[in-house]
């Protein structure tokens, strides 16, 4: 009993002298609470306003990009699949790039010096994830997704128009030439052909009315 009345004793004398001390410091205690909320405070909302780089509020944007078909025979003739190169365009560090020169949606600063600077912002953003054009489960569809300074959400939609003005472009000038001879060929074709083709029309037509 004595030993056991000495244990208990012992823990209250401990828990004593532990609140001795902390009334002892209480000075130094309530100081250094303070001075972390005030840094922290002073990190979370002060800081980002003079120094942008500080500040983490992002934006996630999502569009889904309609693309139209080619007509089957045309498409067959050229082996084109539309969806799929406007997807690479779209993904393409030179095309990003160039929207990035003129909307700088990924950087907090307006203007970069070097070209080299906005093709490795460009491909920042795509290693993390920041924009991703991938073929959406809807048909004929690009899904695009945008994660970007919340102060840049004015510039998002005029940079979507852009990458898909320029990979539409791109599509053009890959398609022209292959449909310019498929008409030439077609030409070719009714040129060589057409007279044929109609004098067996009129031979069976009056072989009818005979």
């Amino acid at each position: 009993m004595t030993e056991q009345y000495e244990n208990n004793n012992e823990d209250e004398i401990s828990l004593i002298d532990l609140f001795a001390v902390l009334v002892r410091y209480r000075k130094l205690v309530v100081i250094g609470t303070l001075a972390v909320a005030l840094a922290a405070f002073a990190w979370l909302f002060v800081l980002p306003k003079f120094v942008p780089s500080l500040n983490k509020k992002t934006l996630t944007i999502s569009y889904a990009l309609k693309t139209e078909r080619l007509p089957s025979s045309v498409a067959f003739s050229v082996n084109y699949d539309i969806l799929l190169t406007a997807t690479n365009y779209m993904n393409d560090v030179r095309v990003l790039a160039d929207a990035q020169r003129e909307f700088s949606i990924f950087a907090d600063e307006k203007k970069v010096p070097s070209v080299s600077a906005y093709n490795k912002q460009i491909q920042d953003a795509i290693d993390k994830e920041k924009f991703v054009a991938k073929r959406s489960p809807i048909a004929d569809t690009i899904a695009v997704t945008c994660k970007i300074p919340i102060e840049k959400e004015d510039f998002a939609d005029d940079f979507i128009k852009k990458i898909a003005k320029m990979a539409s472009d791109y599509i053009e000038a890959d398609l022209m030439p292959e449909i310019n001879t498929l008409e030439d060929n077609a030409d070719m074709i009714l040129e060589k052909y057409g007279d044929l083709g109609l004098s067996e029309k009129k031979s069976s037509s009056s072989s009818s009315s005979e």
